[in-house]
């Protein structure tokens, strides 16, 4: 019985360690596709948002123009 628990022990002390390199992998992975948006969206857009400031001119206060999204026609009693 000893040797069975001492068994499962070291298994389970096994399994987490590889769960944690798993962890760090997926968190490094997600980390490096973060940046690589953040970078993509930047070079598309470099001005940065404040809070109070709509994404991409929608809403009230937008950039105006041809930019500005509209509230499709056939949506009744929205305009």
């Amino acid at each position: 019985m000893r040797a069975e628990g001492l068994e499962l022990t070291e298994n389970l002390r096994e399994l987490s360690s590889s769960l944690k390199a798993n962890a760090e992998r997926l968190l490094r992975d997600v980390l490096r596709v973060h940046v690589e948006l953040t970078s993509r969206i930047d070079a598309i857009d470099p001005a940065p948002l404040t809070p109070h400031e709509p994404a991409h001119g929608g809403g009230a206060g937008g950039h105006g123009g041809d930019d500005e999204l509209e509230v499709p026609e056939f949506i009744p009693g929205a305009r």
